[in-house]
């Protein structure tokens, strides 16, 4: 009887890895032996030989920021059961990247923290690379160093589908900085979150949109970006893209029964748009307040999705309305600052541990999308104030359903505590990262950027 229960049990756990592996693999929309495919500008590529055990510093570019190696790497079979990493040691700084299990092709190790340690890296220092179930073929390799604009002295505006995307994506870039944070979107769609407050599915909707409004306009508190240069626009989750295809059409919130856009919009304290403009919402209405935003923040840097990677199409046509306000507004000169949130090519990107060295996103294109790469590595401090800003987003915390009755049954009550808490701890381990990276664009390109971002946009996710 004993070993009859120990054999169930073995089953059961052996099942359940089954099913966990399958998923894993199944959150990949690619070839794991693909290579990468980035175009890098020829003038970022700095050559390195690089060995077994690592490889030595070359000539030195004073003031470059961001550093990315080229690595075809191998992993091996112990890669079915250990997601494989590459350790880098320098001095006494360790960084950790993984990939995916059994991958293998080119990649690129992320080495940027290196010169946010260290800005005084010298031509021969040894960076010491192990590689842990996995390992890479010496030669003759790419370093690509980038020097990006002093982010202290840029006037920053910050553009986000929805509440918690300027969080995940941005809060180290614009924390304590001259920045903007403009919501398109209440995200008042999808997710039932309230149910056990309302019945009415209009009723949560409205409710859970007048939730993430307000979160949108306090949380950059926590990087000391006041509610006057925050704005939400109110628009309605979900509905970019069919906007863009009908641009004088209204449209409505199907989710909250509204078509006004004042019904989210009344919460902004912000006086960055003013009160008479329309508020019906349709895409001309939308290019046109970002068209006024632009004018009015004239900003040097603005920091929008990335079309070809970001796979959820509010974040593509979010930037596409962008860049046809910018089109219109050929005096706002400065950068683009794309970023990535819903990675199109696997749900479990950024990999690895929460602590781990985010990596570039995979994509398999020479589209010359970018001119430069801005990695942006985090201090304990600002780390530890963007895990409060992401926990203070309602859309991303946990909410309990049980009612004071249920609580009093104790397994319930702790089954379901123990699979929020879980949940929480898989969003946490992608949404807070040590890293934000962005693909630096000039804004003179936009006309350029609309064109071919339209022609190659990421699939859906």
């Amino acid at each position: 009887m004993f070993f009859g229960l120990i054999l169930f049990l073995v089953m059961i756990a052996f099942y359940f890895y089954l099913d966990s592996e399958h998923r894993y693999y199944q959150s990949f929309r690619y070839d794991l032996q693909a290579d990468y495919g980035y175009a890098f500008p020829k003038d970022s590529a700095v050559p390195v030989t690089l060995e077994k055990n690592g490889f030595k510093w070359p000539s030195a570019r004073p003031g470059a920021d961001t550093a990315f190696l080229k690595i075809a790497v191998r992993s091996d079979w112990t890669s079915l059961l250990f997601l494989p990493y590459v350790e880098v040691r320098y001095r006494d700084i360790v960084l950790k990247q993984y990939f995916e299990k059994t991958s293998s092709g080119i990649r690129y190790l992320n080495l940027s923290p290196l010169l946010k340690a260290t800005p005084s890296l010298t031509k021969k220092e040894e960076i010491v690379c192990k590689g842990h179930h996995l390992s890479w073929d010496p030669g003759v390799s790419e370093l690509y160093l980038f020097q990006n604009p002093e982010i202290k002295k840029a006037k920053i505006l910050i553009l986000a589908p929805h509440p918690d995307d300027a969080e995940i994506a941005t809060f180290g870039l614009y924390d304590d900085q001259d920045a903007y944070v403009i919501t398109l979107t209440a995200g008042e769609g999808g997710k039932t979150k309230y149910k056990r407050f309302f019945k009415d599915p209009k009723k949560h909707a409205l409710f859970q949109g007048k939730v993430r409004t307000w979160d949108s306009l306090v949380v950059p508190f926590w990087g000391n970006i006041p509610p006057q240069k925050c704005f939400n626009l109110g628009y309605f989750d979900g509905t970019l893209k069919a906007m863009s295809g009908n641009p004088a059409r209204k449209f409505a919130s199907e989710d909250a029964g509204t078509s006004d856009l004042n019904t989210f919009r009344q919460y902004n304290v912000s006086d960055l748009l003013p009160k008479d403009i329309p508020t019906e919402a349709t895409w001309n209405n939308l290019v046109a307040d970002l068209e006024h935003l632009l004018n009015k923040i004239n900003p040097t840097i603005i920091v929008t999705p990335n079309p070809l990677i970001d796979g959820h199409p509010d974040h593509q046509f979010a930037t596409l309305a962008l860049l046809e306000a910018l089109q219109r507004t050929p005096a706002v000169k400065g950068n683009l600052y794309l970023y990535t949130v819903h990675c199109a090519y696997s749900t479990r990107w950024p990999l690895g541990t929460a602590k781990s060295v985010v990596s570039l996103p995979p994509f398999f294109s020479k589209l010359p999308f970018f001119e430069k790469i801005y990695a942006l590595h985090l201090s304990l401090d600002v780390y530890t104030q963007k895990f409060f800003a992401i926990d203070d987003m309602h859309d991303i915390r946990p909410v309990y359903f049980l009612n004071a009755q249920q609580i009093t049954e104790a397994l319930p009550s702790a089954l379901q505590s123990l699979y929020l808490h879980w949940k929480g701890a898989l969003t946490m381990r992608k949404y807070l990262r040590m890293d934000e990276l962005f693909f630096v664009a000039p804004t003179e390109n936009a006309s350029h950027l609309r064109e071919l971002f339209l022609k190659n946009l990421a699939p859906e996710d």
